[in-house]
């Protein structure tokens, strides 16, 4: 037993502690994965790129649906995902054939008509203005290397803010190391987390601003403090700029704290600082938030909702719902359900048991308890009436999901397993779509996602490293693998010998 003391000990002291060393895992796993994937395959990538040229050349924010295929995209040297395939733009196999020098290419038949950029379309503000000086600076560059570059810096974002969620759930006394490992490990439960984020259409910055309103609640939760409060407030008004559905965490928040004022009133322990600094967030993030919902309103045409219980209920219910744990890319791969509905069943068992133990936590750990209910009620009812909206959009709540499973998965197998079953979902899934992006797989318009019908391959590799970075991907993912495994390694020695 002390041989392993001593070890875990050289470990911590080489590496950091554990949840550092997972925190690493996480990062390396997200960067691998956008090395891996092609230009323009990231979900939204083309139509958030569309306003970004729109933004850079003429400085107005896209919030209409509809928008003209850039001239831009032309000089792009590389396939298309099948939903944006076209005589000029041609799909994985129909490129792989052509850099063969092959006869009989054809293209444009398969999803020929370029679809609606409203599809998938969210309009942030925050991305572009992040966005615009690096393509200004960047210009000159393909626009593989520049999709690269965006991808990168959105991801680093959102990871920024993410393990400040988690050290401040650890300095606030929320959660010890034990359930800091927890918490870091959310994103390999859930991997469709790294897709959303890595991607220049995703919730990056969403994400980001999210985890900083956590770390900044915690740390006012713990001391009455000014900049905190600020914290809190910049982070909840940026967040709106990010993605508008953010407004449901400033309305759970909101409502956490009247309910938890009125607790403190009724106790005669209600404290006139503690008030003031959490009415001046909630006020400051109103008043950055405002300039962009007034802006969107006014900016935007009217537009047809659907009925929420209107005909095709059943299906915009799934799409909306499988959005959480869909395919990584652009590329439908993957059948309708399948075994994407376990991490979504696994989501909500840890809510539900969450809710309805959430009374006997802390009251720094209730605040989600508001806010979860709150953006998923909005998210679903977005989605069936037709608007960009699905519960894909809850990774950007990571750090506060995180937190609700490190503090419902007590033990450390249970965390361990959930890591294993979504990250063998996502290996294999990550097959799938190597197959793809080499060509060999065959996209069908009448299922609506690709294929071993008519394949001429299954795996290319000098076609897959012509369009991605797979050898750079795998060493990223390599050594991520191994300082996430060192980690739960630690975590399950200290479980196993008692030491929390």
């Amino acid at each position: 037993m002390q041989l392993w003391r001593i070890l875990l000990f050289t470990i911590n002291l080489v590496l950091g502690p554990a949840r550092s060393r997972l925190l690493l895992g996480v990062f390396l796993a997200g960067l691998g994965y956008l090395l891996f994937l092609p230009a323009f395959e990231g979900r939204g990538e083309v139509q958030q790129l569309e306003a970004l040229i729109q933004f850079s050349q003429t400085g107005a924010v896209r919030v209409s649906e509809d928008a003209p295929f850039p001239a831009e995209f032309s000089t792009h040297d590389g396939p298309w995902p099948a939903s944006w395939v076209s005589a000029s733009r041609p799909g994985y196999a129909s490129w792989a054939m052509m850099r063969t020098g092959a006869d009989d290419v054809e293209t444009g038949d398969d999803a020929s008509v370029q679809p609606s950029s409203s599809a998938a379309f969210h309009a942030r503000p925050l991305t572009l203005v992040v966005l615009a000086p690096v393509r200004a600076l960047a210009s000159d560059w393909s626009w593989r290397a520049q999709v690269r570059l965006y991808r990168l810096i959105l991801w680093s974002a959102a990871m920024l803010g993410f393990a400040l969620a988690v050290e401040a759930a650890v300095r606030s006394g929320l959660l010890n190391e034990h359930g800091a490992v927890i918490m870091a490990a959310w994103p390999f439960m859930f991997p469709q987390f790294f897709a959303q984020m890595t991607s220049v259409g995703g919730d990056a910055l969403g994400l980001s601003c999210a985890a900083f309103a956590c770390a900044a609640f915690m740390t006012l939760s713990r001391r009455n403090d000014l900049p905190a409060s600020l914290g809190l407030g910049l982070a909840l008004g940026l967040g709106v700029w990010a993605n508008t559905l953010l407004v449901t965490l400033w309305l759970g928040l909101a409502l956490y704290l009247g309910w938890r004022s009125w607790r403190l009133h009724k106790a005669n322990a209600l404290d006139g600082e503690w008030l003031v600094l959490r009415v001046f967030a909630l006020s400051l993030a109103l008043l950055i938030a405002t300039g962009w919902v007034v802006y969107a309103v006014f900016s935007s045409g009217p537009s047809e909702m659907a009925p929420v219980l209107g005909p095709g209920f059943a299906e915009r219910l799934w799409a909306t719902i499988a959005t959480f744990s869909a395919d990584g890319g652009a590329s439908e791969i993957l059948p309708g359900p399948g075994w994407r509905l376990i991490s979504l069943g696994l989501l909500v068992v840890i809510l539900a048991r969450w809710e309805l133990n959430w009374r006997a936590l802390p009251p720094l750990a209730q605040a989600p308890a508001f806010i979860l209910p709150v953006f998923t009620l909005s998210a679903l009812l977005l989605g069936l009436q037709g608007y960009a909206s699905g519960f894909g959009d809850l990774h950007m709540l990571a750090a506060f999901l995180g937190l609700a499973t490190a503090l419902c998965c007590r033990t450390s197998g249970l965390a361990m397993a959930l890591v294993v079953l979504g990250l063998s979902g996502a290996l294999a899934q990550g097959l799938f779509q190597a197959s793809v992006f080499s060509g060999c797989a065959v996209y069908d318009p009448q299922l609506g996602r690709y294929g071993y019908e008519g394949a001429r391959c299954v795996l290319d590799l000098d076609a897959l490293g012509a369009v991605s970075a797979p050898l750079a991907a795998v060493k990223a993912l390599m050594i991520g693998g191994l300082s996430a495994a060192s980690a739960l390694f630690t975590l399950w020695r200290q479980s196993a010998s008692g030491v929390m």
